[in-house]
């Protein structure tokens, strides 16, 4: 027969190591692939909604990445440092007055040629969801359509 006191201190060891494996590794749907969001074809994107947006009133915008809203990375909000208007993560501002920019998903279509999803949670519902399909010519990614994506895919 086993000696309970053995199994009581491997049962508190593997609970104890699963809790760390699952503080260190959280499942949080917050964390996305940012290495899928932050590319020249995503600051291509920003450029292009702020053309599209900006009128007599320069706005500030507002970044976030994923259905959750992660945050851009500072290195990636460095290539809008000398913007005007001001481009930043939304984590600690109140975006009241300026454009909210949710990139949600990117799908390739082609080698040069992705689909972009994208929310302006701060826009009335039903006019606030667009699919932006951007292209690569000779090396430049640009806009090449805006279509409002009704089904919010």
């Amino acid at each position: 027969m086993k000696n309970p006191a053995i199994i009581i201190i491997l049962l508190v060891a593997s609970l104890a190591i699963g809790l760390g494996w699952w503080w260190l590794h959280p499942r949080d749907a917050r964390r996305e692939n940012m290495g899928e969001f932050e590319s020249d074809m995503t600051e291509a994107l920003l450029h292009g909604i702020i053309q599209d947006f900006d009128g007599n009133q320069p706005k500030p915008y507002y970044v976030t990445f994923g259905e959750a809203g992660t945050e851009p990375s500072r290195v990636f909000m460095a290539r809008f440092s000398a913007h005007n208007p001001r481009v930043q993560g939304i984590v600690g501002a109140s975006p009241g007055r300026g454009v909210v920019v949710q990139i949600i998903r990117i799908k390739r279509i082609t080698e040069g040629a992705f689909d972009y999803s994208v929310k302006f949670p701060n826009l009335p519902a039903g006019d606030n969801r667009f699919l932006y399909r951007l292209s690569n010519a000779g090396g430049n990614w640009a806009i090449e359509r805006k279509l409002p994506d009704v089904l919010g895919r």
